[in-house]
């Protein structure tokens, strides 16, 4: 429908202007251009020229009255065509003088194309009735561009990109990563300084340099434990630790140093001790503790008596035995009798019948 009108519309202005007469106080005919517009090397149709409008100006800017634009894009299927209003002193002041110079311009959503053909846009007004075919060669403008330049603060990481050129109204994304021990980074220069997030943005519209800095964080240990926690005297207790964001640790009673990531030692306390671990970083220091218990080894039990009663029987015959055993926690007799678990100085009595 809207090839439709604007082939409509062409029509209805070529018919106008081979019918127009002139006569004494009537508006002049105008002069008359026409042609292809090609941008950026390739054909402009009117498939393709949303956004393109079209005027024929002064060399210094000034329109004619009445305007020549087309504000809509081409108005023919092969092209464009603008009737330009020639001089006259009463009905049409603001008219174009034949041979006077014009500029046409080509105008994309608002911005100006550069004309190269005509060079700069610039041409020659016929003469009333005049149609000039003017094939027009346009060249979209170089995006305006703008530096960025980011950097680190004091160290202790990194902000990617570094830097860079980029198109006027691009964002760029802005990746920070802190060092261990460093958290969130203070921002000075994006879109959002107040974000404490790794990432934020920056609007390129003009020339922008952003800066970033890290602030440290205290360590954190994730475990410390000693196993087993519970030992007798000569015995091994294994230290296990797992800290983050440390760099430096330490445990005491004379361990000293020890790797602020992570790792484990044997330890053989002659007593009962506690172990502290401290980590830090340049934010502060944690704690924590375990302790290791030591015990004393176990008395060795000692068998009071044990005896049998009488000690000489005849065959079919019986016995007694007896015993009186400390320190013990399990105790057994051979020959059948079996095994048990006796409390110190309890003096049970077993009998066993022996055949001969």
């Amino acid at each position: 429908m809207i090839v439709f009108k604007r082939f409509f519309w062409c029509l209805s202005i070529l018919f106008t202007f081979f019918c127009a007469t002139v006569t004494e106080g009537a508006i002049p005919r105008p002069a008359r251009i026409f042609g292809t517009v090609t941008v950026d090397g390739t054909a402009l149709t009117q498939d393709t020229d949303d956004g393109y409008t079209f005027e024929v100006t002064r060399p210094d800017g000034s329109a004619f009255e009445p305007p020549a634009t087309l504000p809509d894009g081409l108005n023919c299927p092969a092209g464009y065509s603008i009737n330009i209003p020639l001089y006259d002193a009463v009905s049409q002041p603001g008219g174009a003088v034949p041979e006077e110079t014009a500029v046409i311009h080509v105008y994309k959503s608002g911005s100006s194309l550069s004309v190269t053909s005509p060079n700069n846009g610039q041409f020659s007004v016929g003469e009333a009735g005049a149609i000039t075919q003017m094939n027009l060669v346009a060249v979209s403008p170089a995006p305006v561009q703008y530096q960025l330049a980011t950097a680190v603060t004091g160290g202790h990481g990194t902000v990617s990109p570094t830097g860079g050129t980029y198109n006027e109204g691009t964002v760029v994304t802005l990746t920070a990563v802190p060092a261990a021990g460093y958290g969130l980074p203070a921002w000075s220069g994006t879109d959002d300084d107040s974000s404490a997030s790794t990432t934020n943005t920056v609007t390129m519209n003009t020339n922008r340099s952003v800066t970033v800095s890290f602030v440290p964080i205290r360590p954190g240990i994730k475990s410390f434990t000693a196993i087993p926690s519970k030992i007798t005297k000569g015995g091994f207790s294994t230290l296990t630790w797992n800290i983050v964001g440390a760099t430096s640790a330490s445990i005491n009673n004379g361990i000293g140093a020890v790797s602020p990531a992570g790792g484990s030692i044997q330890e053989s306390p002659a007593g009962t001790k506690t172990y502290t671990l401290t980590a830090g970083n340049p934010a502060g220091s944690v704690t924590r503790t375990v302790t290791v218990t030591v015990e004393d080894n176990p008395a060795v039990p000692k068998i009071q008596s044990f005896a049998a009663t009488p000690d000489t029987i005849n065959a079919g015959g019986s016995a007694n035995l007896s015993w009186s055993i400390t320190g013990a926690t399990s105790a057994s007799i051979s020959n059948g009798v079996g095994t048990g678990r006796f409390l110190p100085r309890v003096e049970p009595t077993v009998k066993e019948r022996l055949s001969r």
